[in-house]
């Protein structure tokens, strides 16, 4: 294994880092955000994305999204946000260790597709 600190950056850089005995490195007191995803809905485009493996178009601002790795049931949090859109939200019955579904209104209250989204996803993976 080779480590190598940069001096000018003040930059750690290696391949693998973990604990002597090989299990991984606890992140205490840190809780980076699990899996996120940048799209659009009409068409359905995933514009970024991290441990998500699909978006589906579950209806008029209905994104269904699909974990790649699952988390420890439904308690996980997801925090979003959109372009266009006066209210975009989740419903306890659309999550699951590998999904959720959630919804957005325009301002009259109808349900629109967004044509900006992002969803950040924490909690403790499986």
């Amino acid at each position: 294994m080779t480590i190598i600190f940069d001096g000018m950056t003040n930059r750690v850089i290696a391949n693998v880092i973990e604990q002597s005995d090989g299990s991984a490195v606890s992140l205490t007191g840190l809780t980076p955000a699990k899996g996120f995803i940048s799209f659009k809905m009409n068409p359905p485009t995933v514009k970024n994305s991290f441990n998500l493996s699909s978006l589906v178009d579950s209806g008029t601002g209905r994104p269904t999204l699909h974990h790649s790795n699952p988390y420890v049931g439904a308690n996980y949090c997801a925090t979003g946000g959109q372009h266009q859109s006066a209210f975009y939200g989740f419903n306890d019955n659309d999550f699951s260790a590998l999904q959720i579904t959630g919804q957005s209104y325009n301002y009259n209250g109808s349900a629109q597709d967004l044509d900006n989204g992002s969803i950040a996803f924490h909690g403790d993976m499986a």
